[in-house]
């Protein structure tokens, strides 16, 4: 789909008015510059150090890190930053002026490379790069267009990082203040990824939506995903999707009870009666856990879950004393099924509405 022009520049220079979206501006001109016409992937590197911050293939341009391919890049007797665009072409040949380069071109066939200065108020911020496979080649007519997207984006960048201070602080500010939201994004790119069961990219892309659906920048998302309260996994997950409640409860009896009437109310149960085997599910945690506290490690479980964001009801036979660290809901034995499906309901509500019959 031919990108529009229009659209993206609007977007863009929203950045400028906005604290916050450095980053969000670099991720719009990846994306925006990749569905050019013969380019394959996009990235934006931040500062001299050649680090790269924002990329529509994750793959390729950690491959491109690796190897300091920008480097060779951002030499400055290799780059004019006063034009549009610097190509780079028949890279896998030329490894006498681009070692780093070539060799980046031919492990990934890259044959085309095109670097476009992020450059606002006469301060070069970073390098947009563009990577191509095949031909045909971006025209002129795109390289501009990718130079004015590239120049917005610049402008938001260095306004967000420090728009009292340029030009002299402005590059430093910036690099450090988009590289350390870029390092609150990956943590929680993995994090959502292990919690929803999902790649990276897809973990990504419901990131940068939740970021969009929001209006707030991408970083404060990532600190949202990371804290993962109630609130948080309702907006990733969606209010009432994720259904799962584990059941670790020592009586095999007790546990089947539970589990059925937690499937009436609508519930995913599983149940377990260690919680040895309920260990297992730590690397994607439910919204909600019921613990029987009498089972050998069952403080220290409800503990590490409670920290991965679960809401943990603790099911303990003493008659005193209080609730285990981190358990939001504390029931004290004998106590009915319903009771214990009652406290799920209220801490996790995933009833749904229903038409009238």
């Amino acid at each position: 789909m031919a990108s529009r022009p229009d659209s993206t520049t609007t977007r863009l220079a929203l950045t400028i008015a906005t604290r916050g979206h450095a980053l969000d501006a670099a991720y719009l001109l990846t994306d925006a510059c990749a569905r050019l016409a013969g380019v394959n992937a996009a990235g934006v590197m931040v500062s001299a150090g050649a680090d790269v911050v924002a990329a529509t293939d994750p793959g390729l341009f950690d491959a491109f890190q690796a190897v300091e391919a920008g480097r060779d890049l951002v030499a400055p007797a290799e780059q004019d930053v006063t034009g549009p665009a610097t190509a780079f072409r028949e890279l896998s040949t030329r490894a006498d002026r681009w070692p780093r380069l070539a060799r980046f071109a031919d492990t990934h066939g890259v044959s085309t490379a095109y670097t476009v200065p992020l450059r606002a108020f006469d301060v070069l911020a970073g390098t947009l790069v563009l990577l191509c496979r095949r031909e045909p080649e971006p025209t002129a007519d795109d390289l501009d267009t990718a130079h004015g997207w590239a120049a917005i984006a610049a402008a938001g960048v260095l306004a967000d990082a420090a728009a009292d201070a340029l030009p002299d602080t402005a590059p430093h500010l910036t690099r450090h203040r988009v590289f350390q939201d870029q390092i609150v994004v990956w943590q929680a790119t993995g994090a959502l990824a292990a919690r929803r069961g999902e790649g990276t990219r897809a973990a990504l892309a419901a990131l940068r939506e939740h970021a969009e659906d929001s209006g707030r920048p991408l970083a404060h998302s990532a600190r949202q995903a990371l804290a993962w309260t109630s609130e948080t996994r309702d907006a990733f997950t969606g209010q009432g999707r994720d259904t799962r409640v584990l059941l670790v409860e020592a009586d095999p009896f007790t546990g089947r009870c539970l589990a059925g009437l937690l499937s009436e109310e609508g519930y995913e149960a599983s149940t377990t009666t260690t919680v040895q085997a309920a260990r297992a599910q730590r690397a994607n945690p439910p919204p909600v856990a019921v613990v029987d506290q009498l089972l050998p490690g069952a403080a220290d479980f409800g503990r590490d879950l409670a920290a991965s964001g679960t809401l943990v009801v603790a099911l303990s036979a003493a008659r005193s004393g209080q609730a285990p660290p981190g358990a939001a809901a504390l029931l004290r034995r004998p106590i009915p099924p319903a009771h214990v499906v009652a406290a799920v309901r209220d801490l996790y509500p995933v009833a749904r509405e229903r038409v009238p019959t």
